[in-house]
């Protein structure tokens, strides 16, 4: 025990905020989709929920499986009200049947 006492060097530990990360890689868009990321074994609790809860009304979602270095991973993606907000007038500016004139 003394010897591996005397070998010991130390540790080191780094956090890795998931959080941080996303919205430094989405910069400006970050505003616009909430992610949030669960390990397949333990899905009741996100590793990962950005800044809330996926609102299950969302008007875009998608969930995608990741088989990564032995693990399942489960990662949901869904616009917020901001993003729908502009999507809704980017596609129907002025007209009443709320249809843009490229996809009429």
């Amino acid at each position: 025990m003394e010897e591996r006492r005397r070998a010991f060097f130390g540790t080191m530990h780094g956090a890795f905020r998931l959080t941080d990360l996303m919205e430094g890689i989405l910069g400006s868009r970050s505003d616009s989709l909430l992610l949030q990321l669960f390990d397949a074994g333990n899905p009741e609790v996100p590793l990962l929920a950005g800044r809330g809860g996926i609102d299950p009304n969302a008007r875009f979602q998608r969930t995608r499986n990741i088989y990564m270095y032995g693990r399942s991973w489960q990662l949901k993606v869904a616009s917020t009200r901001q993003y729908e907000a502009a999507a809704q007038r980017c596609l129907s500016p002025d007209r009443p049947d709320g249809r843009h004139p490229r996809f009429a």
